[in-house]
């Protein structure tokens, strides 16, 4: 039988249940503290000259040439571009996703969890999209691929579509299975992403990030090729150490054919006597 369920009844607060409202848990605070304080930081910095606009978010061309703390900076930092409005918007966005997502996440999993999740997870969700832009020949691009809005509208859905991957849950009003989610995301990001819209690689790899950190244990195939890695690096050991081997048996076998050299000839040599 499937499990329904109601995202209002994770909330916290019984007179909150059936509403928008939810209790700002303390881990969301913080993150949605940082990141508007680093999106204040970053327009100053533009406008003072110190930085260019895509100086954070993650740009594959640019971690080609060495910026690499973009993997690490890119969690905290949104794209910034010449409409102020659409950065507002942005930035909006943003902490919205961490209130209504944020704070299921941090409500289930607790504050410290919660916080080491959004760190680890973000630099391997961006890791993953200048993978997948590599895979798709996109690697030189110049714009942003992504940013903290990939973690938020990416990472966070897939966790959350993995931790209800069979259940029905209201989602903003909804009903859909967590798995719904993920596949229909999924399908819209590849959609937009085959279209030339490379900013969806980022939403598209956080989902996945997502589902899979989740679901590592539940799932077969990923079991299966964990499986595969280990007895690879296995074989990789044995035949290390028997390439070592080798080169022992090598010089004992000349050893021994020392031996047999003088044996023989000793032989011979008393025959001859």
């Amino acid at each position: 039988m499937r499990r329904t369920g109601n995202l209002n009844d994770w909330n916290g607060s019984a007179h909150n249940r059936g509403g928008w409202r939810r209790p700002l848990t303390p881990g969301v605070k913080y993150l949605m503290i940082f990141t508007g304080l680093a999106y204040l930081g970053q327009v100053y910095a533009i406008k003072q000259g110190l930085i260019d606009a895509w100086f954070l978010a993650l740009v594959p061309d640019r971690v080609l040439q060495g910026a690499v703390w973009q993997f690490m900076t890119a969690s905290v930092a949104y794209a910034i571009s010449a409409d102020a409005t659409s950065n507002l918007i942005n930035l909006l966005l943003g902490l919205l996703g961490f209130y209504f997502v944020g704070t299921l996440l941090e409500g289930m999993w607790g504050t410290k969890r919660f916080l080491w999740y959004y760190l680890w997870a973000g630099i391997v969700t961006h890791l993953m999209a200048f993978v997948l832009m590599a895979l798709i020949g996109q690697v030189h691009t110049r714009f942003p691929v992504s940013s903290a809005t990939a973690v938020v509208f990416g990472t966070f859905l897939g966790s959350f579509g993995a931790l209800f991957w069979e259940q029905t849950v209201n989602f903003n009003f909804v009903p859909l299975r967590g798995k719904t989610l993920v596949w229909v995301m999924t399908g819209v990001a590849i959609f937009l992403l085959l279209r030339g819209d490379f900013w969806w690689a980022g939403t598209l790899s956080g989902v996945w990030v997502g589902v899979l950190s989740v679901r590592k244990d539940q799932s077969r195939w990923y079991r299966t090729v964990i499986a595969e890695i280990q007895e690879r690096i296995r074989l990789w050991r044995i035949r290390r150490k028997y390439r070592n081997f080798k080169v022992i048996d090598a010089e004992m076998k000349e050893l021994w054919d020392d031996l047999e050299d003088r044996i023989n000839r000793d032989n011979q040599s008393k025959h001859i006597h």
